[in-house]
């Protein structure tokens, strides 16, 4: 081998092992393998953890309401279509579409909360009284206390978004799903738009469960600080999904590769060579493609920010 090429064959070796020495791989003590079981073990829980009949119910009730916060993020399609104020020849008045969308709501919400393992919502709660009816008073309080934990816990695992400050008073049930008729006239950029939305959707579903196993990690004494699910969070966000994701739990590494896939979706979005350019576009079908994606990504620097918060 010639001097030169030695030279360029010992360059070359040593950025191969200076990129590998740098990449940044998300080291956080997470046990994604932590359940409401675990919380159960703690010693103030004793006299209910022994008791198989109550850990049998209260894991019942533990899935069921997490389907429940699953289920919020699914239906924000059904209340997308209770959204602009497209006056009433396209749609029902705004308080109709809100009243319809409340309805079905409610109706969503109960299907989820009658479906916990096959059994119906009315079968679990003959189940409690007739568990409860042989504790003690000192045993119920502890169960009440016990399931006000978990109910507290969940909640505030569940992502609060902020205002969208470009959604009217009277539209406040818009969101990234709100797509207009011109939009779904448009069956390209519909189909497009249709899949990118429900990754997000799958995204903060994932958020919700990576929350609710870090707020159980807390709850037994962990001391990380989840900061850096944040921080690195953001490095994906401000490279525009072009980051090399590497973690070590499941859960934490098919979030962030889903967030980098669905920023890249975004940009390709709007970059694209569409039939008819985008310039050439109505005012309305452009604003409405404009606010999906600026909804959408508000949303995802939100949910990257409730790691830490």
């Amino acid at each position: 081998m010639t001097s030169k090429k030695y030279y360029i064959f010992i360059f070359c070796s040593f950025l191969l092992v200076s990129c590998e020495g740098n990449k940044d791989k998300l080291t956080l003590d997470f046990n994604e393998d932590i359940c409401i079981n675990d919380l159960l073990n703690k010693d103030e829980f004793k006299s209910l953890n022994i008791d198989e009949e109550y850990k049998n119910y209260i894991n019942d009730y533990w899935d069921n309401n997490i389907e429940l916060h699953k289920t919020g993020y699914k239906i924000s399609e059904f209340l997308a279509e209770s959204k602009f104020s497209e006056k009433k020849n396209n749609l029902e008045s705004v308080e109709e579409a809100k009243s319809a969308a409340s309805y079905a709501l409610s109706g969503l919400k109960t299907v989820g909360a009658m479906s916990i393992d096959g059994l119906q919502l009315m079968v679990l709660e003959s189940d409690k009284k007739k568990i409860y009816a042989s504790f003690s008073v000192t045993k119920k309080e502890k169960a009440d206390q016990f399931q006000k934990k978990i109910f507290d816990l969940l909640n505030k695992s569940s992502n609060k978004y902020p205002e969208n400050k470009n959604i009217k008073k009277e539209d406040s049930l818009q969101n990234y799903k709100s797509f207009t008729h011109v939009i779904k006239n448009d069956s390209n950029l519909y189909d497009t738009l249709d899949e990118l939305t429900n990754n997000v959707d799958d995204l903060f579903i994932l958020g919700l469960e990576i929350r609710i196993k870090q707020n159980l990690n807390l709850e037994l004494g962990s001391k990380q600080n989840y900061k850096s699910l944040t921080d690195y969070g953001n490095k994906i966000i401000n490279s525009n999904g072009n980051y090399d994701v590497s973690a070590e739990s499941k859960l934490l590494d098919n979030y962030f590769h889903l967030l980098g896939n669905i920023l890249k979706d975004i940009k390709e979005i709007k970059q694209k060579k569409y039939a008819v350019p985008i310039e050439d576009w109505s005012e309305s079908k452009k604003t409405n493609f404009n606010f999906i994606l600026n909804d959408i990504e508000l949303k995802l620097k939100n949910d990257v920010v409730n790691f830490s918060s």
